[in-house]
């Protein structure tokens, strides 16, 4: 969804982009990436030994400015705390965005900086947008930091204080816990104990357009971690997509663990003692997305067809059934950014000519006509593309295409972009 984001944002209007990015920038390092560096600090502290370093109390009453030159001082952060374009670090832009010290001027952006030494720049469209995506990125790499902090610290602070016999909070390990799996790209929706010493985890995705299998089958990866957190019989993870549809049921006895002392030196060997025993319960068989209406191409292919050299849209020689897929994945992208503005499936219409595929449709009494060029003049070549594009249609509504295809078509065949002129269409916007 960061992807779709950021695209949309990135074709606004320019006093609209301003506004959005700006908002962006100054949310994304106070209200996300803050925490991370107040956090970090602490440890910094702790690490170097300064006097009150245990209490997080006197870290929160720092400004961030305080907090990020520290950092840089001390833990050599430069590069991650200043932007690459104008060598500014990450609260002067939070400053730029909360004092709304920007402007338009001819057309052009104007950022102010009010300090001792008050200055004021123009920046390009393109370069604010490429700073909003780094901050992004910035908060992403603390966060995936911490996760990986959190877990592979995990299993050697159980050993440590059980042998120091030190009672941990229970609030520490359930964030431990839920950091450890949201780093995995799972949601957990819930988390059900049952008095026969059975625990249920719920987990929805949070990615999406990635094989729903493959997916699934990584949930039940994490019955050990669930395991380790409740130590009860029997363990269970219910996977879902991200839209809510239950897919797989995965279950396992702890009994398999008994008498094993779990450590680093035999965790593969817990593990493999999962992989073996593990109980799968298919919730869904649909959602395990293997048709692939490509399959049968090559054996469609005449000898006259398989001598004919395509080009592909960069100008590289292709065969005929690479040029096929290809092809029918165009005219897929069309359809796919029609019905997600809101055309009914059965008005939108494709005739495969001589030398293009028209897609025709109506959404809000707006009329759509879009064109796939390309060298169909030969039936037998008109026939198979026809085919597979009923197949890959018919396959993607019954929800049983290959994620791959889906991703294939999206993102070689300019469907954000289409989405966007569709609805700026409907808006009755102009498109320039």
């Amino acid at each position: 969804m960061a992807v779709v984001a950021f695209a949309l944002w990135a074709l606004a209007c320019l006093e609209d982009f301003l506004e959005e990015t700006a908002a962006t920038i100054g949310k994304t390092i106070e209200g996300l990436i803050k925490p991370y560096l107040q956090l970090l600090l602490q440890l910094s502290r702790i690490n170097r030994k300064t006097s009150n370093a245990s209490d997080l109390s006197i870290v929160m009453q720092l400004d961030l400015g305080v907090i990020i030159d520290e950092l840089i001082s001390h833990d050599h952060l430069a590069n991650l705390l200043t932007e690459d374009f104008h060598g500014l670090r990450l609260h002067t832009w939070r400053n730029i965005a909360y004092h709304h010290n920007t402007s338009i001027v001819n057309n052009k952006i104007v950022l102010e900086i009010n300090s001792k030494n008050s200055k004021v720049f123009e920046i390009e469209r393109d370069h604010l947008f490429l700073i909003a995506k780094q901050i992004h990125v910035i908060w992403k790499f603390f966060r995936l930091a911490l996760n990986i902090f959190l877990i592979d610290n995990s299993i050697q602070d159980q050993i440590v204080n059980e042998k120091a016999d030190i009672l941990v909070r229970e609030e520490s390990n359930v964030l431990n816990f839920y950091s450890a799996i949201s780093s995995q790209g799972f949601k957990i929706e819930y988390i059900i104990e049952s008095k026969d010493e059975s625990i249920l985890m719920g987990l929805s995705d949070l990615q999406e357009d990635l094989p729903t299998k493959q997916r699934a089958i990584h949930s039940s990866q994490l019955l050990f971690p669930l395991w380790q957190f409740s130590k009860k019989d029997q363990i269970v993870i219910e996977y879902k997509t991200k839209n809510g549809t239950p897919v797989l049921k995965s279950s396992v006895s702890s009994k398999i663990w008994e008498g094993m002392a779990i450590n680093e030196q035999n965790l593969e060997d817990a593990l493999k003692e999962l992989i073996n025993n593990v109980k799968f319960e298919v919730l869904n068989d649909v959602l395990f997305r293997t048709e692939n209406p490509f399959n049968e191409v090559s054996s469609k292919i005449t000898d006259n067809l398989s001598k004919r050299m395509f080009l592909s849209q960069e100008g590289e020689p292709i065969n005929a059934e690479t040029f096929i897929q290809k092809f029918t994945l165009s005219i897929f992208a069309i359809y796919l950014a029609l019905t997600d503005e809101g055309a009914k499936r059965d008005n939108i219409n494709v005739k495969l000519l001589n030398d293009a595929a028209m897609i025709t449709s109506e959404i809000s009494d707006k009329k759509f006509v879009f064109t796939v060029p390309g060298p169909v003049q030969d039936f037998e070549l008109r026939t198979t593309i026809g085919d597979c594009l009923d197949k890959t249609i018919s396959y993607w509504q019954e929800n049983s295409l290959v994620n791959e295809l889906i991703i294939e078509a999206k993102e070689n065949n300019g469907y954000l972009t289409k989405r966007i002129m569709i609805r700026s269409t409907i808006l009755e916007k102009v498109w320039t």
